[in-house]
This record gives structure tokens, sequence and C-alpha cells, in this order.
């Protein structure tokens, strides 16, 4: 048997009294807001990662770096606000206890915090902390996240519409393209409109099938679709090329197929663009959301470059605002998948282990930290347990605190219903 080095042991000791110091510094805000009576925050996996980033950025510095910046710096999941506190204080050289000697330093940082009126803001719903151990320094980073926000009601908050209020156009070709087989098709897309469309600024949202790229239809899609219409959205249920040929591949071989939905996608979107006076839509908030296949489609859309650029529609990009994924085995790896700051940001949602594509939580986490790695937004959520999809959308019991959110603050819609109301 092979024993732990001492260096690895001193490691590890450093690394515990970091963890007992941070979830120290937790408990004494949570106290601190407790005794203001605002509500508690959570940790959060993502800021605990930047702020033992920015805390090892002071030590690299020799002082703490604070950022000019919150809401820029740490964009890699959605926030409405944030806030930083960074600070350092010294290590007593004369403590040979390692936990009371960063303890003792961990205490003369919140001594500095305490009274800051960060603290106790009420507006917080998330908290990160991390500290790094520098020579004879301690350096501590606490950050304070406001999720995006919605309204509990309203135009793209809620239910406006009922089912007998919402217009239809099936079938609207929106592009052709010549299938895996060598023949010609023409693809069309499912239109659904709230009433009063006409005053041309609505968002839209473009809603993609599953199936595995080898089977499914647009029909499939009409339901969410036709949700979202009853929210206020302009909505279209997609029709993309599909590869029946592959169904004896596993699905992380399916590229051709994926490849080929993608690029349909982005024909859709060009086409959105090109009619979007007769639409009655806002060009500039469209945003995409599918479900298994449809998810790497909406993802693809998010990420990635065109595949085939040009056409008779190339005058119009074909990105969008924001993209929501569920079921997704992301293993597309191609030239045309960029990672750049400027993509659209990303909503996924993902069970801890996925039956029907043999992904987990975990690997498709990876995805979304590469997003986040590139300068992008992605949000990530983990669904306990076993399953494939799940329903984000108006009606299910993850809209409020997440997709409703999530799209409300990325399609900017606030302006809308602020100039819709006058303001």
């Amino acid at each position: 048997m092979r024993f732990p080095t001492r260096v690895a042991l001193m490691a590890a000791a450093v690394a515990l009294v970091a963890t007992a110091c941070e979830g120290w510094v937790t408990n004494l805000v949570g106290d601190e807001r407790a005794t203001a009576g605002v509500a508690p925050v959570t940790r959060n996996a993502y800021l605990n990662e930047q702020a033992v980033e920015r805390s090892s950025a002071g030590c690299d510095a020799g002082q703490p770096q604070p950022v000019a910046d919150a809401a820029a710096a740490y964009q890699g999941e959605t926030a409405h606000a944030v806030a930083e506190l960074t600070a350092a204080a010294p290590l007593d050289p004369t403590e040979p206890d390692p936990l009371r000697r960063q303890s003792a330093a961990t205490w003369e940082i919140w001594q500095e915090w305490r009274h800051d009126p960060t603290v106790t803001d009420e507006r917080w719903d998330a908290l990160g902390v991390g500290g790094v151990t520098c020579d004879d320094t301690y350096y501590l980073t606490a950050l304070f996240r406001q999720g995006p926000q919605m309204p509990d009601s309203g135009r793209y908050a809620s239910l406006q519409h009922p089912v007998s209020q919402i217009s239809e156009q099936l079938d609207v070709v929106y592009t052709s393209a010549v299938t895996s087989q060598g023949e010609e098709v023409d693809l069309a897309l499912d239109l659904f409109f709230p009433p009063d469309v006409g005053d041309g600024d609505r968002p839209l949202v473009l809603v993609f099938h599953g199936g595995g790229f080898i089977q499914g239809d647009k029909a499939d899609a009409r339901g969410a679709a036709r949700t979202y219409a009853r929210t206020g959205y302009v909505a279209a249920s997609v029709g993309y090329r599909l590869r029946p040929e592959e169904s004896n591949l596993p699905l992380s071989q399916r590229i051709g197929a994926a490849t080929d939905g993608i690029d349909d996608a982005m024909e859709a979107v060009r086409w959105s663009k090109a009619n979007a006076e007769t639409l009655g839509i806002d060009p500039e908030r469209i945003a995409a959301v599918g479900f298994s296949a449809g998810g790497v489609i909406a993802l693809g859309l998010s990420i990635a470059d065109d595949p085939t650029p040009g056409g008779p529609l190339a005058a119009f990009e074909p990105d969008i605002a924001a993209g929501v994924a569920t079921g997704v085995a992301w293993s597309i790896s191609a030239p045309f998948v960029t990672n750049e700051p400027d993509d659209a940001p990303v909503l996924m949602f993902h069970f801890d282990v996925d039956p029907a594509t043999g992904s987990t939580a975990t690997i498709e986490l990876a995805t979304c930290e590469s997003i986040r790695a590139a300068g992008n937004t992605c949000d990530f959520r983990v669904n306990p347990g076993e399953g494939h999809t799940v329903n984000f959308g108006p009606t299910s019991g993850l809209w409020a605190g997440d997709t409703g959110p999530f799209m409300y603050h990325h399609l900017r819609l606030d302006d809308l219903v602020a100039r819709s109301d006058g303001g």
C-alpha cells in the first residue's frame, strides 16, 4: 500500500482548514442576515469557484484585487446583480495550529465585513465564499448574487390567453434542403400567435422536438409552442431533417444528423428575421428551446456557427438571444462549434442519470463549464434521479424559478412590458 506523502497530507489539511473557514463565513453571513430580518442566501458552486479565483488573484498580486464591475466579471451564470467583498489578513506566525491561525485571520476580515450593507442587502439569493492561504497572508472573497428576475404574473411571465384566442398557421415552409439520401425536401414550421400581436415587438420562441434525429415531428412540439403563445410570445414548432437510417448508431455518433438539424434551425432563424415585420416579432429577441435531440439543436443554435453559411437569406444572421435545453448528450466536435464570448446564454436541465442517452449530469456539466470558460453564460440545473427530459415551459413547476426568469432576463422583456404599459 502506498501512503500519502507529507506534502499531500499538508495540502489536504490546508484544504480542510479553508473549507472550515469558508463554511464559518457562510454561517456568519446567515446570522447577520437573520438579525437584520432578511432572507438567507444559498451557497452556490459556481460562485464558490469564482471566489477562490479572486482570492488567488490577490495572492498573486500581493494584495486584494477587487473587480471594477462585478456583474460583468461573474457572468458565468445569469445574474441580475452581483456584489463582491474581498480582503486579506495576516496569519499569526506564533500560532502552531493551522485552523486557529486561519480562523483568527478570517475573524479579522469578518470584522471588516460584518457592518458592510452588502451583507444584509435583501436582494441576494446566492453566495459564494473562497479563501486562499498565501505565505503569511490569508485572502478571502465573498460574492453575493441576485438571480434573474421575473414578475409573478403578466405578459411573458404567466398564462395570459385561453387556447381559443391563439391563432395558428401550420405547415409554413421556411426553406428546402437535401436529405442524407440526396432528396430535396421542403422544411416547415407551425406558427402560434397571441392576440394583439400587431405591435411588432413580440419575442419569438422556436421549439424543437425530440426523437434522436431519427424520428419525431414538429407536431410533437405544437402543445409546447401553443403554451408559449398563451403567455404572450409568438412561437413556432420547427421541423428539421431526420436520418432514420442512423437508428443503429448510438446517439453520440449521430453527428451528421445533429449537424443537419442545427443547420436547418439556423435557416429557421434567418427566415424568422427576414419575416419579422409580418410575424410581429423583434428579431433581436429570439429564443430556442428543445427536448432531447431538439435540445441539442437549441444548444447548437446558441454556441455554434452556421455549418453551411450563405444562401438566399445570408443577409440575416442566425444568432439568437437565449437557448434552453433538456435531455442533451452534447458530443459534437466540429469546426463550427466555436464557444465564443458573444454566443447566446444557455440554460440546461439534466437528470443525475439519463438512461436514454447514457449520459450523466456530471458529464453534461462539463459542456456548461466549457461555455463559461469561453466567457459566456451557462446555467445548469440538475433534476434528481433518473430521467430524460423535463417540462420547463410556462405550465411547469420549473417556469417561475428557472426558465421564466432566464428568458425574461436575456430577452430583456422588462423593456417590452414597460413600453407596452406606456413606461
